[in-house]
């Protein structure tokens, strides 16, 4: 992707904003735009989806400004009601 010079927008999960190296080769590469779901703010949810290893409430806004610091946007969607939710697949209202 380099070599073509092309913006491209990518999904991922949280984990992405915690790997340095993949996050300046995806803005070297014309990344612009990460989406992720934090699927809630409430452990509890989070528990209960079996996705409380991967989505800490508590790392959010570091892992957000993480991935402003290489200069992509970070889109996020939150689920207000976890119940809407199969296998992690938001049902945007």
């Amino acid at each position: 992707m380099i070599p073509l010079k092309r913006r491209w927008y990518g999904q991922g999960d949280i984990r992405v904003a915690h790997n340095p190296e993949l996050l300046d080769l995806a803005a070297r590469s014309g990344c612009k735009w990460i989406f992720v779901g934090f699927e809630s703010t409430n452990p509890d949810n989070l528990k209960a989806m079996k996705k409380e290893k991967i989505n800490i409430v508590e790392q959010y806004a570091e892992s957000i400004s993480l991935v402003h610091q290489k200069g992509s946007i970070f889109s996020d969607r939150l689920c207000s009601a976890w119940i809407m939710m199969t296998k992690a697949f938001l049902i945007a209202p």
